[in-house]
């Protein structure tokens, strides 16, 4: 949570959200002839978070069957989400989960880890 709470602070700090700023220098008097002209486009940054619990698994048959006592599983996700918009029907994407699993048996000794997922990045055209 130190972690999110110094980017924004880091963010705020040197966006300066209250001011104009453009990366744009001032408009030529005249047309300037150029081969290509790239659009302008924009970036959506997300972050999203899941998690569940159970109290039961599936065995190599398919039947739900109980863990023992109060042995809990846990599985939590938080995401990071890019998605960039460069024209009106090309949109470039990319996910990257972190994923913490957890059990917690009756006896009082948790496994747990915490690791990066997959990755998924892609094309969408519509």
């Amino acid at each position: 949570m130190s972690v999110l709470l110094a980017m924004v602070v880091w963010g705020v700090a040197l966006a300066g959200p209250f001011t104009h700023k453009t990366s744009q220098g001032t408009l030529a008097d005249t047309q300037v002839e150029r081969r290509y002209n790239l659009p302008k486009g924009w970036l959506e940054l997300g972050l999203s978070g899941d998690s569940k619990t159970s109290r039961s698994f599936r065995d190599v048959t398919g039947e739900r069957r109980a863990y023992e006592n109060d042995t809990r599983w846990r599985y939590s996700r938080l995401l990071f989400q890019v998605r960039q918009g460069f024209s009106e029907r090309i949109t470039l994407y990319g996910e990257v989960p972190w994923v913490m699993a957890q059990l917690r048996p009756d006896l009082g000794t948790e496994i747990q880890t915490f690791a990066m997922g997959d990755a998924h990045t892609g094309v969408l055209l519509s």
